[in-house]
């Protein structure tokens, strides 16, 4: 009863010093307000002292110049920030303003036509005097009040008007040098202007929250309305907490002197209870922790002087129900043998290094970690992960509490991952080998082809003439078939090399990301974040699937290993436009134009600068001996150059690494540009005309001998760019005669495509030193047009050309002059 009474007492006392207390504050801020408001009217009234200074000083200034406008400016306002414009305007235009950067505008401008609050003209002429006009917004939100003071001539006819000088203020600044708002934030201000004609309110400084709160109340009279300044605490009207927390406390102070002893009485009753209820609070959470483990978490007990697992051990399962999906055992069976436990390890040397690995634990006091693989009662098997830390009892007995979980889907991903990874390397080592074995038999078959057309031409010229040395003909024809037989071994390197042939197709390349990424990422650890973002309106591209897919699985695996903490590999695809002079084109050698831009990112640990420049060399790796290839980023390189684009990359240590892959996009539509045939007609007496296009010039020489001794005219080229160009100029040519393979841009397939979208049915002969006898459709050209593989005999050649005329035009074939 007494403490109630007590307790009564104070909360009376309270309330009343609490009344007292808030009356103190609502004091200190109308104090704070009137104080504000002060300051504002006083900073207010300098500005107007200093322009009215400034204008005294333009009136008898002659000739005034920007710099000179400058230097009164600064004199006049020297120390006043709010102050960020001003305008000299003699006869009421606009000609001097400072600052002038920005500014330049107003040069110019009537004033006289500029609306304000308050007419200028009349004003000025009512009254030699400043006015206020504003606030007022500029362009880049800031809110001026502006300054206008007239320019009264003082020389030949005093008294008379000439022009204004005005100046702009910064109401925010003009503020926060009047302590709006607080620099110490204790109190909130609100400021109103209202507009007497209209009778609306705008906010100039503050949140309309203040009204809300019984603020103080104090204005400012200006020209243009008036404005109320409003304010409260920052944290509302409150008694001061220090002296209200010193009042309680003097109030506490004499309850306890009176209340202590009963406190002490119950203490140790309600201390028991709480205990308590803390006790089953803690259980309650362990319990819902244990219920959301990933595995099963237990304690282990090895008896003092043990160093090794054994049957004398102990172990107890926290999350028993977990014991069945680990092991399909019951918790209980375990617990009753811990023999059984150890026994679950399937394979006798793993279970050995384990038990090292907890003997060494027991004996260093060092945490454990261990994965292995158990068997389960139904024959599957799962690999397990497990990591426990030991204590020392004081008994001398060792205690783990160890936790262990399933990680079989984990490690399935990471057995997956290095399968692809090597049938990656696999595939990267093929096609480098046929790469190489395809070069080899090109250039050999080129060689071949000269040898062979120059021996034709020295049989002929043995066969007959004046010249003529039949007994040597047996030696010729020993060469010529040896010939043959190097062509043969030539042909059959190519075929194995045409395992590595490209075969674009035009294709989607998110579709070709969405799909690898959703088989290989799979296979990546969990602990490592795939992400995609796709642009939805990119353009085609025609590049090698296969290749593609390589090149990205090869970007997947090396970003997964830059992770093996864990981290984020994001895939994105997006459409970008290069123009001239861009870092890509003038770096990577590529054509403004438009291209899809595929980029694999990953927050690993980056490339070292030391490093970078040597990725792209084959065979170079900075991975473990048998972890890698080093041709991953070589075939990667080599895949994008072949395709017509390029690979870059950006790193940093420790902030990942980034690969971009621009790949050349596919127009919408392409416009025709044929030139109509004119109707084939035999002109009396014309040699048929052959565009023959060869790089090597050895091979070249040696066709156009044997084509010209079989009376046909030549217009001979080194590359396609050449031919076409001779095409454009001269387009009367009977035959296109062109090597496939060739520098510059347009390839022989590519320049029989550019020269039929001029000429639809010129009839058309390639001739390659690689092999050419399978997939001669897949360019897309008829399948009557002829395809030969070099070194081609001389009759075999011409029997082709007089085919290919016969078949390239309506009517009987084309005969060439006797």
């Amino acid at each position: 009863m007494i403490a109630l009474i007590l307790l009564f007492v104070a909360v009376l006392a309270d309330r009343q010093h609490g009344r007292v207390l808030l009356q103190d504050s609502r004091d200190t801020v109308e104090r704070s307000v009137e104080t504000t408001r002060s300051r504002f009217e006083r900073r207010l009234d300098r500005d107007i002292h200093a322009l009215h200074d400034l204008a005294v000083k333009l009136s008898t200034a002659k000739d005034l110049r920007q710099p000179e406008f400058k230097a009164l400016v600064k004199d006049a306002f020297d120390q006043r920030p709010e102050a960020i414009l001003w305008e000299f305007s003699p006869d009421f235009v606009t000609t001097l303003v400072y600052p002038l950067e920005g500014n330049r505008a107003r040069i110019g401008r009537n004033i006289l036509s500029t609306p304000d609050p308050v007419d200028g003209a009349h004003r000025l002429r009512s009254q030699i005097s400043a006015f206020i006009y504003g606030p007022e917004k500029l362009d880049d939100g800031t809110n001026v009040l502006g300054l206008r003071h007239p320019l009264v001539k003082r020389d030949e006819n005093p008294g008379s008007l000439f022009g204004t000088i005005s100046t702009l203020l910064d109401v925010d600044e003009l503020f926060r040098l009047s302590g709006i708002p607080d620099p110490a934030g204790e109190i909130e201000y609100l400021v109103l202007q209202e507009n007497g004609t209209e009778g609306s309110q705008r906010v100039l400084q503050g949140a309309m929250h203040v009204m809300e709160d019984k603020a103080v109340m104090s204005g400012i009279s200006l020209p243009s309305g008036y404005w109320t300044i409003l304010a409260r605490p920052f944290d509302g009207w409150r008694p001061d907490r220090e002296a209200q927390l010193s009042y309680r406390l003097l109030l506490l102070a004499l309850g306890a002197i009176i209340l202590v002893p009963a406190v002490f009485a119950n203490r140790f009753a309600i201390s028991r209870k709480e205990s308590i209820l803390a006790l089953e609070a803690t259980k309650t959470q362990l319990s819902g922790v244990l219920q959301n483990m990933p595995g099963v978490i237990f304690s282990y007990r090895m008896p003092p002087g043990h160093v090794r697992p054994g049957p004398a051990d102990d172990v107890h399962f926290f999350n028993q129900e977990s014991c069945k999906e680990i092991w399909g055992i019951d918790a209980a069976i375990l617990e009753s043998d811990i023999v059984k436990l150890w026994s679950l390890v399937s394979d006798e040397t793993a279970l050995e290094r384990f038990q090292d690995e907890i003997a060494e634990s027991a004996t260093d006091l060092r945490e454990w970690h261990f994965i292995w693989a158990t068997r389960m009662p139904d024959g599957t098997e799962k690999w397990l992960e497990g990591r426990g830390h030991p204590t020392k009892l004081p008994d001398g007995a060792t205690r783990w509490y160890s936790l262990i979980i399933d990680i079989t889907d984990e490690t399935e991903r990471k057995a997956e991952l290095e399968r692809q990874k090597e049938l990656a390397y696999l595939a990267q080592k093929n096609d480098s080998l046929g790469k190489l074995t395809g070069g080899v038999a090109h250039d050999f078959n080129n060689l071949l082809a000269i040898i062979m057309g120059n021996q034709e031409l020295l049989s002929d010229a043995l066969k007959t003439g004046p010249g003529a040395r039949p007994d040597l003909l047996e030696f010729v024809e020993n060469s010529l078939q040896a010939t043959e037989r190097g062509a043969s071994l030539t042909r059959k390197m190519l075929a194995f090399a045409r395992r590595a042939r490209l075969e674009p197709a035009v294709l989607n390349l998110n579709q070709v990301v969405r799909e690898t990424a959703a088989w290989a990422g799979r296979t990546m650890p969990e602990s490592i974040t795939v992400k995609t973002d796709f642009d939805d309106a990119l353009p085609k591209v025609k590049l090698d699937r296969g290749s593609a897919e390589n090149a990205l699985i090869n970007l997947m695996v090396n970003a997964r290993d830059a992770m093996p903490e864990g981290g984020t590999l994001t895939m994105s695809t997006s459409s970008v436009t290069l123009q001239e002079g861009d870092p890509v084109c003038e770096c990577k050698g590529l054509e403004p134009g438009t291209y899809v831009r595929l980029v694999v990112e990953d927050t690993g640990g980056g490339i070292s600068p030391e490093i970078m420049p040597r990725i792209y060399e084959p065979f170079f790796s900075t991975k473990p001996l048998a972890s890698g290839s080093g041709l991953g980023l070589s075939m990667v390189q080599g895949f994008m150059e072949q395709s017509g684009g390029a690979v870059q990359v950006t790193s940093e240590p420790d902030n990942g690494t980034r690969f971009e892959l621009f790949f050349r996009a596919l127009k919408a539509g392409t416009i025709s540009n044929r030139v109509e045939q004119a109707p084939a007609t035999t002109v009396a007496n014309r040699k048929l005309r052959i565009l023959l296009v060869e790089d090597e010039r050895e091979v070249r020489k040696v066709l156009s001998s044997i084509l010209s001794s079989a009376g046909y005219a030549l217009i001979e080229a080194k590359t396609g760019d050449e031919a076409f160009e001779l095409f454009k100029q001269s387009p009367d040519i009977d035959l296109l005669l062109t090597d496939i393979v060739m520098p510059g841009r347009l390839q022989g397939t590519e320049l029989a495509a550019a020269v039929r979208g001029m000429v639809p049915n010129l009839p058309v002969l390639f001739l390659s030193g690689y092999d050419v006898t399978s997939g001669k459709t897949d360019y897309g050209f008829p399948e009557h047009d002829a395809w030969l593989t070099k070194p081609v005999s001389r009759n075999a050649l011409i029997d082709a050309v007089e085919r290919s005329l016969g078949q390239g035009v309506d009517g009987p074939p084309k005969k060439r002059e006797a």
